[in-house]
């Protein structure tokens, strides 16, 4: 099993596995992919699944000393249900979450990933299945998120666009939600737009979908691959 180990002497991780009929390999972690290994849990001496390491190879985000990474990666057993065994549903969608967040990975390599090693949704999907639970309606959801350049919490925008449902709500008009979360995990703007026209009345009628939408957001936190959550640094309710 490869085992997650720091450097004595200097900054930094690496994996030192033993891969079938291949030998003592080891691989050296890109920083971003390090800090990802660690938000899984993982600590310094721990064994890591190989159903974390080969798609992180396969990404190119550990590699050999000769900067390895090869089209095949031999040195990397291929998945099968028994490697995936010690893996959780959550973690794998956090892998392929975190690894579609990048931007820098060919979409071609994440269906490839997510074939492979079986991760059912990314956090578009698992918002958009709990929203409709909650509203009993069609939802489109977006998510943008930016890492920090420090390592920091960067920023994160969620776009909600909510179908029309004539039972409710006037037909044809649509509510859309926009909420940001600039710098923290905390939310710090929440923006609703609708086409129900002006006055206190038709602002309360589009607001009608901010709390089934939170109450979505409570029953799938844990499943995100990013925190998220209703409070600023200062503690105030929004």
């Amino acid at each position: 099993m490869p085992t997650f180990k720091t450097y004595v002497n200097k900054q930094g991780y690496y994996i030192n596995a033993r891969p079938s009929e291949v030998g003592n390999m080891t691989y050296q972690v890109d920083t971003e992919a390090a800090d990802f290994i660690l938000k899984l849990g993982y600590e310094h001496e721990d064994e890591l699944p190989w159903g974390v390491v080969k798609p992180l190879r396969v990404a190119g985000l550990i590699y050999t000393n000769q900067q390895g990474v090869a089209e095949d990666n031999e040195d990397i057993p291929e998945l099968d249900p028994s490697k995936l065994a010690s893996m959780s549903n959550l973690e794998r969608d956090k892998l392929l979450a975190y690894l579609d967040g990048r931007g820098d990975i060919d979409d071609r390599v994440i269906e490839h990933l997510r074939s492979q090693i079986g991760g059912s949704k990314d956090d578009a999907e698992i918002l958009t299945d709990a929203i409709e639970d909650e509203l009993e309606r069609s939802v489109e959801v977006e998510i943008s998120r930016v890492e920090g350049s420090d390592g920091g919490y960067g920023n994160a925008t969620i776009n909600i666009e909510i179908e029309p449902l004539a039972a409710l709500f006037t037909d044809g008009m649509e509510i859309s939600h926009r909420i940001e979360a600039a710098s923290s995990p905390g939310v710090d703007e929440w923006e609703i737009t609708h086409g129900f026209g002006e006055g206190w009345a038709s602002a309360a009628k589009a607001a009608e979908t901010k709390i089934p939408i939170m109450k979505a957001f409570a029953e799938v936190s844990d499943q995100l691959s990013f925190e998220f959550h209703p409070y600023d640094d200062g503690g105030s309710f929004l």
